[in-house]
């Protein structure tokens, strides 16, 4: 009997016995903001929704050489937790906690999907009409220049990084 996947937009803090279907396509370097060390991914499957995921303190260890970005997992049961607005990676509702008790089976990339990451690629000329929203956009580019993160005077001092692309246009 094969089993029962459930997609990732049905999944919440009411959901049980829930295994998923994930790409990793983000995967940040462990942050450290006090008290608690962290490590923020996200995750998508073949529907093309996607989900927020943080990885705490000790288990960031544990799991470094899981979750792979870009690799294919089969995710149960790990933490699912509503998101306030203002700590929300885009427009994740729900963030999903993983922990060594979760469970996570790598899986054969040959049977995957293969439409998971459903890219919609903007041409640059588009990129004002996608400006100053809470959107993602799928780009391809050639990463030109990377300058030194600043701090901003905001509350929290969050960073921002320019980034220069180019593209063939």
């Amino acid at each position: 009997m094969a089993m029962q996947l459930t997609p990732i937009k049905n999944i919440s803090s009411s959901t049980r016995n829930w295994t998923a279907e994930v790409k990793v396509l983000e995967k940040w370097s462990p942050s450290q903001h006090s008290p608690v060390k962290f490590q923020k991914l996200i995750f998508a499957d073949a529907e093309g929704s996607k989900v927020q995921a943080t990885i705490i303190e000790d288990n960031i260890e544990k799991l470094e050489d899981t979750l792979q970005v870009y690799n294919t997992y089969l995710i149960s049961n790990a933490g699912v937790k509503y998101v306030s607005p203002k700590y929300r990676l885009d427009n994740f509702e729900w963030q999903w906690t993983i922990n060594a008790s979760t469970l996570i089976q790598t899986i054969d990339e040959s049977l995957s999907h293969e439409n998971l990451l459903n890219l919609d690629f903007v041409p640059f000329e588009q990129f004002e009409q996608h400006s100053g929203g809470q959107t993602t956009i799928d780009i391809l580019a050639a990463v030109a220049r990377v300058q030194t993160p600043k701090v901003l005077s905001k509350p929290g001092n969050p960073k921002a990084q320019e980034i220069i692309l180019i593209n063939q246009e």
